[in-house]
């Protein structure tokens, strides 16, 4: 979808919903030291940041009242932008850029939307267990396409349009849905329900995900060529079961791991970096910062 075309249907979208955690932290600015004089850490809040390109907005919190009620001021907030068109354009060209916003339209009032996201918060995995769904821009496509068209229909709801942007590292792709409404769940509807099938495509997906963020971060160009995508791929993917025999189990540290290897790849083959990384009495996030001093220590000593 070109940039042009995302822009254009993101400005027809009444709503934003806004990840709190995600611009909270990118705007953080700690204490430091300015002409001999300490300025103190700034922390604004998700509202203020909004507050700054227009106040005049109307907004809700979609978890509060679920079951993260308690820290319902950490999770997404969904803004009206009826009368404030600048923080829809604002949004699309900081933040949506780098996963704080998913745009979003619905002929219903901010209520009835925000009770339908917050029905959502909560959901049955397919073991029957309780789980938590973090709405995360990157992983949005993931999930709609997990689930089955009935449960996609009624995920979505009063939801008439989205956009929304995808990062695999450098590279990007926009992405927007258009459909006719449904009904919007409300908070004693029960809890959503995942299915195996859904559940295991959404695994899938993730992955894909996690790989292909990989591979862009390693090649470090927008745009690279096929046959270097297929390289990469393929020295990842056999990468990756190796590491998860040595105790690599959670796709970040595995994720460093591997960028590490691929910005120095000498690791791969000397001695002293094999004893490290197959060490498995060491937790995995030792072993990698055992392996940053490691090429720290030779980058000085090539200096």
């Amino acid at each position: 979808m070109q940039h042009h075309c995302a822009l254009g249907l993101a400005n027809e979208c009444r709503y934003l919903l806004l990840m709190t955690e995600t611009l909270e932290y990118l705007a953080y600015r700690p204490t430091t030291l300015v002409d001999g004089e300490w300025k103190l850490a700034y922390v604004p809040s998700v509202l203020d940041l909004a507050k700054d390109v227009s106040s005049d907005f109307w907004h809700a919190w979609p978890w509060k009242r679920s079951v993260l009620d308690e820290q319902h001021d950490f999770g997404p907030v969904l803004i009206d932008t009826a009368r404030a068109p600048e923080l829809r354009a604002h949004a699309f060209n900081t933040w949506m850029p780098i996963n704080g916003a998913i745009a979003l339209d619905a002929e219903v009032e901010l209520d009835v939307l925000n009770e339908h996201l917050t029905s959502l918060v909560q959901i049955t995995l397919a073991d029957q267990s309780d789980g938590i769904h973090h709405l995360n821009p990157n992983h949005l496509s993931a999930w709609l396409d997990a689930l089955d068209e009935t449960n996609r229909d009624r995920w979505l709801g009063p939801i008439s349009r989205l956009v929304w942007r995808t990062n695999w590292g450098p590279a990007h792709q926009w992405h927007s849905l258009q459909r006719a409404p449904t009904t919007a769940r409300v908070l004693n509807d029960p809890a959503w329900h995942l299915s195996a099938q859904e559940q295991q495509r959404l695994d899938e997906r993730l992955h894909e995900h996690f790989v292909l963020t990989l591979i862009h971060d390693i090649l470090a160009a927008p745009h690279p060529a096929e046959d270097e995508l297929t390289a990469v791929r393929r020295w990842v993917e056999e990468l990756l079961p190796q590491l998860k025999a040595l105790n690599f189990h959670s796709e970040e540290t595995a994720g460093s791991f591997i960028r590490l290897a691929a910005q120095h790849q000498w690791l791969l083959s000397d001695k002293r970096a094999a004893e490290i990384f197959t060490n498995v009495k060491e937790a995995p996030e030792s072993r990698l910062y055992q392996l940053q001093e490691l090429v720290d220590s030779r980058e000085i000593r090539h200096d």
